[in-house]
């Protein structure tokens, strides 16, 4: 259904055959996507001169992706949580990603080291992570 586009007067119903064009928006799919359902994904923020995507999924992993000029997807890197993962969020300067999970805590993953840690836990699963940049001070909110 997604990705097909149905050309023709109303198909279906005594018309000839509807000729039907594959991915008529030119979409890109991911290469190495996750196994199942994706929960959150988010594009790096603009501070980073590289394009990178993270996406969270109830297969308990979060992947990155180097996203080219072209389109293309380049797997980077993946991590995997102790539940599916709800949330995930840049911090501002794209150093960090932070990380949801029904597993009742929130893990920073930094980029640079490619090391996760926990940063927060709750008494329930965690639906969403937001980094908050202030004028004066910066604060991960869950």
């Amino acid at each position: 259904m997604f990705g097909t586009q149905t050309l023709g007067a109303n198909p279906g119903f005594g018309s000839p055959t509807a000729t039907t064009t594959t991915n008529p928006m030119k979409d890109f799919e991911v290469s190495s996507p996750p196994e199942d359902t994706v929960s959150a994904m988010e594009f790096s923020p603009a501070t980073l001169q590289q394009n990178f995507l993270i996406a969270g999924s109830w297969d308990c992993s979060v992947r990155c992706w180097e996203v080219e000029q072209s389109g293309k997807t380049v797997p980077k890197s993946i991590k995997t949580m102790g539940g599916p993962v709800l949330d995930v969020c840049w911090a501002d300067d794209g150093s960090k990603v932070f990380i949801a999970s029904t597993d009742k805590q929130v893990k920073c993953w930094d980029l640079a080291s490619d090391q996760v840690v926990q940063v927060a836990q709750h008494d329930a699963a965690i639906k969403t992570c937001h980094w908050v940049k202030g004028t004066n001070y910066t604060c991960l909110m869950t």
